[in-house]
């Protein structure tokens, strides 16, 4: 036969109860970022999102026009780490800074998504603007003119931060008027 339930046997099934509720609530406020925050605002304290977007963007835009020169030179560049210091420096944030501040980021998944998207939309937008104004150039050159040298200034925006790498190079042959 069952015993019958005691007084003891009631406050320990209501002190494992109370545990039992307790570590619940904790595991919801971890899951909700009670707990993260402070990690949070520690990516924050070391650089700015905001900044860290921007010295994100002209890495990768340095690293593009690298990889541009890359296969023109046909020959390896060794100066990587000349051009990123160089960005770093822009920015006034030291190399130790900037690699303290992508390990956090990097552990903090979804605003490093979030950073990264950020940079790829920047990027699609400058690419816009500059495909745009090389149409408006070359509407420009097809116009008749009195003289061959009647080849506008590129425009500039309000954002100009589009590096003197990505401007329009133009050849001695595209200025004849064949």
């Amino acid at each position: 036969m069952l015993d019958k339930p005691t007084s003891k046997h009631f406050r320990s099934f209501h002190s494992v109860s109370r545990i039992f509720f307790a570590l619940v609530f904790l595991i919801a406020l971890a899951s909700c970022g009670f707990f993260r925050s402070a990690e949070r605002e520690r990516c924050k304290r070391i650089l700015p999102i905001e900044k860290f977007t921007e010295i994100l963007l002209d890495l990768y835009l340095t690293e593009g026009f690298l990889v541009e020169q890359q296969s023109q030179l046909r020959e390896p560049i060794d100066s990587v780490r000349y051009y990123f210091d160089g960005v770093l420096e822009k920015h006034q944030v030291s190399f130790e800074t900037f690699n303290e501040a992508l390990a956090c980021y990097l552990l903090r998944h979804e605003e490093m998504e979030s950073i990264h998207e950020e940079v790829l939309t920047r990027i699609t937008i400058m690419q816009s603007e500059l495909k745009a104004e090389e149409e408006r150039i070359q509407r420009a050159r097809h116009r008749p003119t009195g003289h061959i040298w009647a080849i506008p200034e590129p425009a500039t925006t309000a954002n100009d931060t589009i590096p003197p790498f990505s401007v329009l190079r133009l050849k001695p042959e595209d200025l004849s008027n064949n």
